[in-house]
C-alpha cells in the first residue's frame, strides 16, 4: 500500500524511490531491497489536525546530484530534500495543477509538467516558481526530458497528441504527432543516442462513449530533424510507426537502454516491451 512511483539515482549511485501513498522518499539497498533510509515528506500546516501527504509522484536529483526534488501531485506543490535531510515545500501558483514529472535543466533549475492546468513550471533552488502556459487547450502534459544539446526541455502532451519544446527563456514550440485513429493519446517520450525522439501512442480504451474502436498501439520514432524543426512543422521529419502486438497497453514510460534498444512499459497489461534497433 505504499505506492512506489518515482525512481532516481544520486551522484554517488544511491537508489531512491518515492512512495506516493505513504508520503515517503526512501533509499533502497540495490542488492537486498532493504529500506536504508526514510524521509517523511508530509506537510505540517498550521491549523491542520494531521500532517498532509503531498503524494510525492516523481523524484529527480538536482544538478548537484545530492538534492532530491519531488512533485506534490495532491497538493499542487513541489518539494526538495536537502543533502542534510531537511524537507522544504513550495506551492505552485496554480491550484489543482497536479504536477507530474520534473527534470533538472542545464540552467540549474528544475522543470516539470502540470497535468491538470496544461502548464510547464520552472522552480529555482530558492523555490521561486514560474509557470508557462502551453498553447494547446487541455493538452495534459505528462513526461518531461532534456534535449541532447541541453538547450531546451521537451515534454509529451497526452490529450493534444503533441510533443512540446520549451527553451530556457520559456518560449514554447509544439509538434503534432500523426495519429492512426482519432482516439489516440500520448504517453512518455525519450531521445536516443542519435537524437531521434521516441514516443508512445495508444488508444483511449477507457472511454465507454468513444465512437472509435480499440486498435493497435504504436511506438513512434521522430527522426532527429525534430531538433531543428520550425514550430508546428514536421514536414522534414521522418516519422516511423512500430505497432505493438498487445492491444490496450496503457503505455506509460519509454527510454533507451544501455543495450541501445528502446524499452517501454505497458501499464494496463503488466508488460515491458522493447524495440530492437
Amino acid at each position: 500500500g505504499s505506492g512506489p512511483h518515482g525512481v532516481a539515482f544520486s551522484a554517488n549511485g544511491d537508489f531512491w524511490v518515492s512512495l506516493e501513498f505513504a508520503g515517503l522518499v526512501v533509499k533502497i539497498d540495490q542488492n537486498s531491497g532493504e529500506i536504508l533510509e526514510k524521509i517523511d515528506v508530509h506537510m505540517h500546516i498550521n491549523g491542520s489536525k494531521t500532517p498532509i501527504n503531498p503524494s510525492p509522484h516523481a523524484i529527480e536529483f538536482a544538478a548537484d546530484g545530492k538534492t532530491i526534488w519531488f512533485t506534490g501531485k495532491r497538493t499542487s506543490t513541489v518539494g526538495k530534500i536537502t543533502p542534510d535531510g531537511k524537507v522544504i515545500h513550495y506551492p505552485l501558483p496554480s491550484l489543482g495543477a497536479v504536477p507530474i514529472y520534473m527534470v533538472a535543466g542545464a540552467d540549474g533549475n528544475m522543470w516539470g509538467t502540470e497535468l491538470a492546468t496544461s502548464k510547464i513550471f520552472k522552480v529555482t533552488d530558492k523555490g521561486d516558481v514560474t509557470e508557462y502556459k502551453i498553447p494547446s487547450y487541455n493538452s495534459r502534459p505528462i513526461a518531461v526530458i532534456q534535449s541532447p544539446d541541453k538547450q531546451s526541455i521537451w515534454f509529451s502532451q497526452e490529450s493534444s497528441h503533441k510533443i512540446g519544446k520549451i527553451d530556457m527563456q520559456g518560449n514554447i514550440s509544439e509538434y503534432s504527432v500523426p495519429k492512426v485513429q482519432n482516439n489516440m493519446l500520448l504517453a512518455g517520450l525519450a531521445f536516443d543516442s542519435n537524437g531521434n525522439l521516441w514516443t508512445q501512442s495508444y488508444t483511449s480504451f477507457n472511454d465507454p462513449y468513444s465512437a472509435y474502436p480499440s486498435g493497435s498501439d504504436y511506438i513512434i520514432k521522430l527522426s532527429n530533424d525534430i531538433l531543428t524543426a520550425p514550430d508546428n512543422n514536421i514536414s522534414n521529419v521522418m516519422v516511423s510507426f512500430y505497432p505493438v502486438p498487445t492491444l490496450k497497453t496503457g503505455f506509460h514510460r519509454i527510454k533507451q537502454g544501455s543495450d541501445g534498444n528502446i524499452w517501454f512499459t505497458e501499464l494496463a497489461q503488466d508488460r515491458i516491451g522493447r524495440v530492437k534497433q
